[in-house]
Formats: structure tokens, sequence, C-alpha cells
């Protein structure tokens, strides 16, 4: 059960593209179209890739951009309020102050802003530094977009990690919340989920072997591709 468990939680990377790729639908026609003109997607076909989030380190920056443009426009007019009440400003007045707000597109974009793009931000960082309360946290705060927008693998995927949880044995769990992403590097601010870790390998790997069908090759450099990745790092 222990194997079982771990595989089935061991996919924060895939995980974390999928939240990407939610935020692109539900964002594009809000402001992510216009933004990824401004960043030089012109052509229509260049347009269409960004709005897939096909390559994830470019889209992850795109999330960025909008929600650290979009959180400080929304603060700003807080802030200005507040000065002019000459009242102190905090995060608990913020959201104290947005229930009384009549604008529903303003509501809308803190919605978005504070809750799913934010999930997202906390959701890299809990799997770098190895944190299953923010990771788990993050999770429970985007899950609607998983539901909303009809992604049904990463809508079971949710719930089968929630039930796992509850109901596995304290060592099981336990195993799970110290094991949530790992670091190759030993530095406990770069941590990565073991999908991303395996894929690195696996392209190391190929990178070592020729190019066609695999052959006893294939079996002699993956016994060995850290004593050869280690040669061509000194050579």
């Amino acid at each position: 059960m222990l194997k079982r468990s771990a595989k089935l939680l061991k996919r924060p990377g895939h995980y974390e593209i999928n939240m990407v790729k939610a935020l692109f639908k539900l964002l594009w026609d809000v402001g992510l179209l216009d933004l990824a003109k401004m960043l030089g997607f012109v052509s229509i076909k260049a347009l269409q890739a960004c709005q897939g989030a096909t390559n994830h380190h470019k889209s992850w920056q795109i999330l960025q951009i909008f929600m650290f443009a979009t959180a400080q426009e929304l603060l700003t007019v807080y802030c200005k309020e507040q000065l002019k009440e000459k009242s102190p400003v905090s995060a608990v007045g913020y959201y104290k102050w947005l229930l009384g707000v009549q604008n529903k597109n303003y509501s809308l974009m803190s919605e978005i802003v504070f809750t799913y793009c934010l999930a997202l931000h906390v959701f890299r960082a809990g799997v770098r530094r190895n944190n299953t309360a923010a990771i788990q946290t993050a999770k429970v705060k985007f899950s609607p977009l998983f539901f909303g927008l009809n992604m049904p693998f990463y809508m079971k995927t949710f719930v089968r990690d929630l039930f796992v949880r509850v109901q596995c044995p304290p060592e099981v769990l336990a195993f799970i919340v110290e094991n949530e992403s790992y670091s190759v590097s030993g530095n406990e601010s770069k941590g990565e989920g073991g999908d991303f870790i395996l894929e690195n390998y696996n392209r190391k790997t190929k990178r070592l072997i020729p190019a066609g069908l695999p052959d006893n090759k294939w079996l002699q450099v993956c016994r060995n591709v850290d004593r050869l990745d280690k040669v061509i790092k000194d050579n």
C-alpha cells in the first residue's frame, strides 16, 4: 500500500502543468490574450500555442506577470481609499474592505488573482520546500477550477488524494508528508516532484544513447548513466 500511495501522489509537476492550463482556459479572454500580444505572440499560430500553454515555462512566466501586475492594480484602489480615511493597510483589512465593494468586475478579478493565481504560486513554493501544508492548501483552494472547467482526470486525482490521506495508516501518511517532493541537488529550496526528476533522468539517459532502435547499448547506458555523465562533465 505504501508504494501504491506514493505512486499516486508523486505527480506534483504534472499537477502544476494542468493548474497552469486551467488558468489559461479561464483567463484567456479575460486578459491573457491581450497580455500575450504585448509580450510578442502576434501570429495566429503563436497565439494558439500560447493559449494551449504548450510551453510550461513561458506560460508560468505569463501568469506570474498577470498575477503581480493585476494584484498591484487591485491593491492600489484599496490603499488609496485607506489613505483618504487615514486607516492602516493590512491583508485582513483588504478582505474586510472587499466585502463592501459593489463593482462585480473588481470582485471577480480579486477572486481570480488572490485565490486561483495565488494558489498556483503557493503550490510551487510548497513543492520547492517540500511543505505539505502549502501544497495541500493550494490544492484545496484551486480545486474548484478543475471541476468548473471539466478536467475529469484531475478532479479524480484531487479527490483520490484526499481519500488516501484520510484513510491511510499514520505511518503511510507520515511517509507521504515527508516526501511530497525531492531535491536532487540537496538545496532545501529547490525541491521537485518525482515525476519531473524522473523525466530529467530519462532525458539525460536518452542524450547518451545513439539514435535508432534500442539495443544492448541502452542497457549499458542505463546501468552507467551517472558515471558517463561525470565523465562528460569532467571533460
